[in-house]
């Protein structure tokens, strides 16, 4: 059933585990009300659709921002724009650099 929706073995496979998973964590939570099978294909289904969800929003922050994250210029942007956004995050990336390791962890302020 997990297959159906993720199309995807090795995904299935752990969607199953966790949703068998769940049931043991959470058996005491079913009433009984109805049957058994439907309130283990309702975790399945929801599992999978979550699954598929975080799958897509993984690509589109991969395809926005590439591997390291680092935004991609927009192709219709005007140069100029391009270039600041370029300079801004180099400026960025080289003030990253000067802080120490609490700094850039926010454990100097939070302390004082």
């Amino acid at each position: 059933m997990a297959f159906a929706v993720v199309r995807d073995a090795e995904q299935a496979e752990d969607l199953t585990q966790e949703v068998f998973c769940r049931v043991l964590r959470h058996l005491d939570d079913y009433m009984g009300r109805g049957q058994f099978f439907a309130y283990l294909r309702r975790i399945t289904l929801n599992l999978a659709r979550n699954a598929v969800r975080d799958r897509v929003r993984q690509a589109a922050l991969l395809h926005a921002y590439g591997r390291d994250l680092t935004p991609r210029p927009d192709p219709l942007a005007d140069p100029v724009t391009v270039l600041d956004s370029h300079l801004l995050s180099e400026e960025v990336r080289a003030a990253l650099k000067c802080l120490t390791a609490e700094q850039r962890e926010g454990r100097a302020y939070a302390e004082r």
